[in-house]
């Protein structure tokens, strides 16, 4: 999912949101540029929660980490890997309708399109969330300003994973080129993709033509998308507790 959907779920499954939580939210998808494999940065949050056991603000970091990855099954296992009944996970079962157009206006191969058609679902999900919820967007930008909460981070995860600090720190900073904080319009995540898709694939298409896409997405993902996070808030709830053997998250 997009960052202002991870951060819906945070705030729902913790009833809070601050800059450590949101950075967590943030690090599985910043990491795939270069300091992780995705199978390793969406499984990384569990032995961060080890490395920073005892540090409160570093353990917030890392809950964030847990909600949004895969293993254990964060909101990305059951959009990425599998949610019942479908083979994958939901964004890419709801996805399917879009290869085509996807294929054809991107100019990609049908797997790489596949991909791409679960991400045109995940942001019309997150265009969803943030014209309700303009608080996210305001966590989310907010937590770029934080300096020291992001040098803290990038110096903690420096230490579990033997990665440089200095290059953590950079990510996040180019992370802001690449993602949307005020994802209220289907122009302003387009641009945005389209920016990562001449990072990624070298391929270069203009925003608009993305948008009649986008715009088909949302008509997929309008009337289903909340009841399918609302059903999601418990599962993910119960995972932070076991895994951390929290007993007083909200309910």
């Amino acid at each position: 999912m997009f960052p202002v959907t991870h951060l819906y779920v945070a705030q729902r499954v913790l009833g809070t949101l601050n800059p450590h939580i949101v950075l967590g939210s943030l690090f599985p998808d910043m990491a795939v540029a270069g300091l992780m494999s995705w199978n390793q940065s969406h499984r990384c949050g569990r032995p961060f929660m080890k490395c920073s056991s005892g540090n409160g603000r570093l353990a917030e970091f890392g809950l964030g980490i847990l909600m949004h990855g895969v293993e254990p099954e964060g909101l990305d296992y059951y959009g990425d890997e599998k949610y019942e009944p479908y083979d994958r996970g939901v964004s890419f079962e709801w996805g399917k309708p879009l290869i085509p157009s996807v294929q054809e206006t991107c100019n990609l191969p049908r797997e790489t399109a596949a991909w791409k058609s679960h991400n045109f679902i995940e942001m019309a999900i997150e265009r969803e969330i943030a014209l309700r919820n303009p608080a996210l967007c305001e966590a989310l930008a907010s937590a770029f300003k934080a300096p020291s909460a992001i040098v803290e981070v990038s110096e903690a995860l420096g230490s579990c994973f033997s990665l440089d600090p200095k290059r953590i720190v950079r990510g996040y900073d180019r992370l802001q080129y690449y993602i949307e904080a005020w994802p209220d319009a289907y122009l302003k995540l387009a641009s945005k993709y389209s920016l990562q898709l001449q990072a990624k694939h070298q391929v270069f298409v203009e925003a608009e033509a993305l948008v009649p896409i986008l715009e088909r997405a949302g008509k997929i993902v309008s009337s289903r998308w909340e009841n399918l996070l609302d059903g999601l808030i418990s599962p993910i709830r119960g995972m932070v507790e076991k895994e951390t053997g929290m007993k007083s998250l909200r309910g």
